[in-house]
């Protein structure tokens, strides 16, 4: 009999610590500006993520179309005064280079 009334009475105690661990998560919640449900490693939370990524899996693989990964510019021609900045600015690179070599050579 006294065994009866200890089980009933852990039950009865283990009932009331989820209840009181729920709420203390639900205080937690409440003060890292997270909505009730949506925590993280909540079922609720997982659930609906679990949703949203099948509805965007169906919707995309309805509308049939390829998924660009990304989108290529294309410039025009290049005008002249950009041929003549990129031909000078060669130029300049080309003779600092021989002036760099002729020095390391004469050293």
């Amino acid at each position: 009999m006294d065994n009866r009334v200890i089980e009933l009475a852990l039950e009865a105690l283990r009932g009331r610590r989820a209840a009181i661990e729920k709420e203390i998560a639900e205080m937690e919640a409440q003060l890292s500006g997270r909505r009730r449900g949506s925590a993280k490693g909540t079922r609720a939370g997982n659930l609906q993520s679990e949703r949203m990524k099948a509805y965007w899996a169906r919707k995309k693989a309805k509308s049939g179309k390829p998924q660009k990964t990304a989108v290529v510019r294309k410039s025009g021609p290049q005008t002249a005064a950009a041929r003549k900045a990129v031909s000078m600015r060669m130029k300049a690179y080309w003779a600092k280079r021989r002036a760099e070599t002729k020095a390391e050579k004469h050293a």
